[in-house]
């Protein structure tokens, strides 16, 4: 699944309202609770595991990405 693709499924918004830039700032829906669950989707999806600091970190789609890079994972 395209990282978009599935933070849109969790957050319950359309793959439109979405780009690098997207973040809790800026999405309401993405309040700690959507990211908590984000976050546990995301891992799943790629087979990662996030450090604390990775989740502390991952504060917009594109900063979630290039973690996710980070790691190996094809997004």
């Amino acid at each position: 699944m395209v990282l978009e693709e599935l933070v849109a499924e969790v957050l319950e918004v359309d793959t439109s309202a979405l780009d690098d830039t997207t973040s809790p700032a800026s999405l309401d829906r993405w309040d700690s609770l959507a990211h908590v669950v984000l976050i546990t989707t995301v891992e799943e999806a790629y087979d990662v595991i996030l450090t604390t600091a990775e989740m502390r970190q991952a504060k917009s789609l594109g900063e979630l990405r290039r973690i996710l890079q980070s790691k190996g994972a094809e997004v």
